[in-house]
C-alpha cells in the first residue's frame, strides 16, 4: 500500500509538472511579455557588450573584415588572419589581394581581388586553390560544395563567366555579348550553372533567368542552355539564391519568385510599406514592413516565409531597425542601441 502511494504521489508529480511545462512554452510562444521575461532571466538570452568576446584590432591600418564558418577574418597588407569564436587567432595566409570581395558558404570562404584577376578558394584554414584569370574580376560566388562561379570583364568580349570545380579546375565559360549579368550561381548539386542577366538596350529593362547545364556546357557551351525564365517586361531582377532542393530563389524590383523543376512560383509582393528584403537564409525569405503603431510611432514586422511548407513566422520590433544581416537560419536586427538576433522560426536568439 505504501509502495502504491508513493506510485501515485510521483505521478502527480510528473504530471504535474508537464503541465507546468505545456502552460511555459505556451505563454513563451504566444506572449510577447512572457516571453521577454523568460529571455531575460531564464534563459539568458540577453548578454552585455562586456560578456561578449572581443578581438583586438589597431585602428591605423586598412583592413577588410568578414565572417564564415566558425570563423572572423581580417585581412591586411596581404596576411589573412583568422579568428575563432573565443577570439583567438586559428590560422593565417598569405593572400595577395588588397581590394578584397568575400563571399561564403556554409565552410568554404572565396576572396578575388575588385576588379583584379586575382581568386582564392579557402576551407578550415587552407588554401584549397588560387588561380589568376584573363580580365577584371566584377563579381565571384561560391556554392556549399565549393564550386565557384566568377564574372570577369575586360576581354576581347563584353562578360565572361568562369565556372570552377571544388579543386580549381576551370569547368566551361560562359560568353555574354548583349547583356549584363547580375549574378551567377551554382546550384547545389553541381549540376546547373544559374545565370541572371539583365538585357537594358531597349526602352523597357528586360530580365532573364538561364540555368546552363554543366555536363553539356563541358562538351558544348554554345548549347548548354536548358532552361530561360523571361520575367514581365520592367521588372528587375536584384539577387538570386539557391536554397535546399534546388529552389532558386529570384527577388525582383517588386516580387520574389521561385523556380524549381523548370516552373515559376510567386512568394510575395512588395509593397510601398516594404523596408527590407531578404533571400539569403536557408529555405526562408525575409519581408520586414513598416506599419504605424500610432501618431508618432512605428512597428517593424519581419516577416519571415518557410519556401518549402509556405508557413509564416511574424517578429515585431518597436522602432527604425538601422540595418539588418541575414545567414543560414540567422537573423540580426540593429536597432541602434542593441541588437537582435532571431533565428527563422522567429525564436530570440540573443540580444545585445
Amino acid at each position: 500500500m505504501k509502495q502504491s502511494k508513493k506510485n501515485i504521489l510521483k505521478n502527480t508529480i510528473i504530471f504535474i509538472c508537464m503541465i507546468i511545462i505545456i502552460v511555459l512554452v505556451t505563454l513563451y510562444i504566444s506572449n510577447e511579455a512572457v516571453r521577454n521575461v523568460i529571455d531575460r532571466y531564464i534563459l539568458r538570452k540577453e548578454v552585455s557588450e562586456e560578456q561578449t568576446v572581443s578581438i583586438e584590432l589597431s585602428g591605423d591600418e586598412n583592413k577588410s573584415i568578414f565572417a564564415y564558418d566558425k570563423y572572423i577574418v581580417v585581412l591586411n597588407n596581404g596576411l589573412l588572419t583568422s579568428y575563432n569564436s573565443f577570439g583567438n587567432k586559428a590560422f593565417t595566409n598569405e593572400i595577395s589581394i588588397s581590394n578584397p570581395i568575400f563571399v561564403a558558404k556554409d565552410k568554404f570562404l572565396c576572396i578575388a581581388e575588385k576588379q583584379g584577376n586575382k581568386i582564392y578558394l579557402l576551407s578550415g584554414g587552407n588554401i584549397v586553390w588560387q588561380n589568376d584569370v584573363e580580365g577584371s574580376i566584377s563579381q565571384i560566388n561560391v556554392n556549399k560544395n565549393g564550386y565557384v562561379s566568377a564574372i570577369v570583364k575586360g576581354t576581347s568580349h563584353k562578360t565572361v563567366i568562369l565556372t570552377y570545380n571544388d579543386k580549381g579546375k576551370e569547368l566551361f565559360k560562359t560568353y555574354l555579348s548583349s547583356t549584363n549579368p547580375i549574378k551567377a550561381q551554382m546550384s547545389n548539386d553541381n549540376k546547373y550553372l544559374a545565370v541572371a542577366e539583365v538585357n537594358s538596350s531597349g526602352s523597357i529593362v528586360q530580365s532573364y533567368i538561364k540555368l546552363i547545364s554543366v555536363q553539356k556546357a563541358e562538351n558544348d557551351p554554345t548549347n548548354s542552355v536548358e532552361y530561360t525564365y523571361k520575367a514581365e517586361p520592367g521588372r528587375l531582377i536584384i539577387d538570386m539564391e539557391y536554397q535546399d532542393k534546388n529552389k532558386l530563389v529570384c527577388m525582383y524590383n517588386d516580387v520574389v519568385e521561385i523556380i524549381e523543376n523548370e516552373k515559376n512560383q510567386e512568394v510575395f509582393k512588395m509593397t510601398d510599406k516594404t523596408t527590407y528584403v531578404s533571400i539569403d537564409l536557408k529555405n526562408a525569405t525575409l519581408n520586414i514592413q513598416e506599419k504605424q503603431k500610432g501618431i508618432f510611432n512605428t512597428n517593424q514586422e519581419v516577416l519571415i516565409k518557410d519556401i518549402n511548407h509556405q508557413t509564416e513566422n511574424l517578429y515585431t520590433v518597436d522602432g527604425v531597425i538601422n540595418f539588418i544581416e541575414t545567414k543560414g537560419n540567422n537573423i540580426a536586427i540593429n536597432m541602434g542601441s542593441d541588437v537582435h538576433f532571431i533565428n527563422t522560426s522567429r525564436m530570440v536568439t540573443k540580444k545585445i
